[in-house]
């Protein structure tokens, strides 16, 4: 099962609500598809259509033909921000993957994935992402119970959360510092298929010391996804689409982050996270 381990630069830690590319990854097991086949025809309907749709809850599918697309944001972005992004993954999908008839790409804050098989409902746990993020932990060993039985509370919760968002956030305090964690499933999925993809990641973050590698990780996948952090990275989450407002102010600190090259396989690297071991 192919899944690669990254440590993350200090931006992620200064951009945690910007659009940060995790990786992408092409699919070469389901074939390719030939330029100006019915199959482009109906990925390149469906991915224009993709970049001005409303996605429901933060959950965008759709299907044109043969091609079924679905697009998940973090619940916690407004509509617009929920759209920007899935209208960003969609263009670089398409260009990073060129005639992959399957390929999904990771962002910190959404995911977007097109097959040629039915990918609605069937809860997939790869390929996936596991990145860290610098710092330490106080205390590690008083950290792995409290991070694990928050994580356990929290996908009782998201997985209960019904078909509209499977989704929910914790705090708890060790030695003097605050643990964020997020946990989200699809909402597409059923409540046990949500409660496994989480158990699997749940239990990467033991198996491979995560806690011991940083101060925070991701875990991202096609179903689930698990976040934990020492510093706040998520927000309330938005009960309604906001009424139109003017822009607001451009952060102090900016960087110019490189565009994510191609991958020729079924694994992608991040052009601003640092490999730091690939299992």
């Amino acid at each position: 099962m192919a899944m690669a381990l990254f440590t993350s630069s200090l931006l992620m830690q200064l951009f945690g609500q910007e659009q940060t590319f995790l990786g992408q990854f092409c699919v070469r097991e389901r074939g390719n598809y030939t330029n100006s086949s019915t199959y482009q025809a109906n990925l390149e309907s469906l991915l224009s259509s993709s970049s001005n749709t409303t996605a429901d809850y933060g959950l965008y599918n759709s299907s044109a033909g043969q091609v079924n697309a679905i697009a998940l944001c973090r619940a916690d972005l407004t509509p617009d921000t929920c759209r920007d992004c899935i209208n960003n993954s969609s263009h670089d999908l398409r260009r990073l993957c060129p005639n992959y008839k399957e390929a999904i790409i990771y962002y910190q804050t959404c995911m977007f994935r097109y097959s040629d098989r039915s990918i609605f409902g069937t809860g997939e746990t790869s390929p996936r992402f596991v990145g860290t993020t610098p710092g330490n932990f106080p205390n590690v060993t008083e950290a792995i119970p409290v991070l694990q039985k928050l994580l356990r509370d929290l996908r009782n919760q998201a997985a209960s959360g019904g078909p509209l968002r499977k989704y929910a956030t914790g705090e708890a305090t060790l030695q003097g510092r605050v643990l964020y964690v997020l946990v989200q499933c699809t909402p597409d999925s059923q409540e046990l298929q949500c409660k496994d993809c989480l158990d699997e990641y749940i239990g990467l973050i033991q198996t491979n010391n995560l806690t011991g590698k940083g101060g925070g990780a991701d875990i991202v996948g096609p179903s689930c996804n698990i976040r934990y952090e020492l510093y706040p990275f998520y927000q309330g989450l938005p009960d309604a689409p906001p009424p139109p407002s003017s822009p607001s102010p451009s952060p102090s600190l900016t960087a110019d982050f490189p565009s994510p090259a191609p991958s020729n396989g079924t694994t992608g690297n991040g052009m601003h996270l640092n490999l730091h071991d690939c299992f």
